[in-house]
């Protein structure tokens, strides 16, 4: 995978909602790093969309950075899989309404549309990249170049499980690295932040081979584990987390709880 170039966008360029990044923090960026935020049920290969997550306030934060109801778009995780990402782009209207949130336009990021990324990106909203493949989604990614146009918006992003790990300077790619073992273990993720998530980790912990690897990498850098309902906003953690570094796991904040990056 060839590296990711950091292009400058010129003032000319940018769209009426991108803005220059320059002296950009992450608070200013509206980063949702999320582990599993609700808004759809499995059940038995069966989807239903429900209500996104009221836990540790994520509906209430995330309704307070939609300043207004242009457009949402759904970033694809399959981005050759038409069929199911039109069912999940309906899903996550169906939630998004259960949630009263509602948009104008809704659309879809994925092969069928990558051309026109500026146009679907214009006037976002809100913007919510899916879990799915770490690596497949990873490829995409960098395909389209996605964090020189994500780097310059000013709407709130959500990133779910393998959106979150992607968006990370370095991204461990333990799932797929334990299915697929001719897989690299570290792939470049798009940049836009700083923190390297190992989402679902109550399911993590209780997988060895997942957990020697964590365990081994945190020589080298900090994970944060966050379990479904969790997630990290604007420099806080919100809900239950445990950091692996130096070999070691410990806990940073309990249920209910919300505490500062450390």
């Amino acid at each position: 995978m060839g590296s990711l170039k950091k292009q400058r966008v010129s003032t000319k360029d940018l769209n009426s909602n991108f803005k220059t990044y320059k002296n950009k923090t992450p608070q200013d960026r509206k980063l949702f790093l999320t582990s599993n935020i609700w808004g759809i049920k499995k059940d038995n290969n069966t989807y239903t969309p429900t209500k996104f997550s009221e836990k540790n306030n994520f509906l209430a934060n995330l309704k307070w950075e939609v300043t207004w109801n242009k457009k949402f778009v759904l970033i694809s995780s399959n981005p050759n899989d038409y069929k199911g990402n039109d069912l999940f782009l309906e899903l996550d209207k169906k939630a998004l309404e259960y949630s009263w949130l509602s948009f104008k336009e809704y659309q879809v990021l994925d092969n069928r549309t990558r051309d026109n990324i500026r146009n679907i990106l214009n006037q976002v909203s809100l913007i919510l990249l899916a879990g799915g493949d770490t690596y497949q989604q990873n490829l995409f990614f960098h395909e389209i170049d996605l964090a020189k146009y994500l780097i310059n918006l000013d709407c709130p992003i959500v990133w779910i499980s393998a959106g979150a790990m992607n968006c990370s300077n370095t991204v461990l790619n333990t799932s797929e690295k334990i299915k697929k073992p001719d897989l690299p273990l570290l792939l470049e993720g798009l940049g836009l932040s700083k923190i390297s998530i190992e989402p679902h980790f109550e399911k993590k912990r209780e997988n060895p081979e997942i957990m020697n690897i964590l365990l081994q990498e945190s020589y080298t850098r900090k994970i944060y584990g966050l379990r479904d309902g969790s997630y990290i906003f604007n420099n806080k953690i919100y809900s239950r987390c445990e950091v692996i570094e130096n070999g070691q796991i410990r806990p940073i904040c309990n249920d209910n709880q919300e505490m500062p990056l450390d």
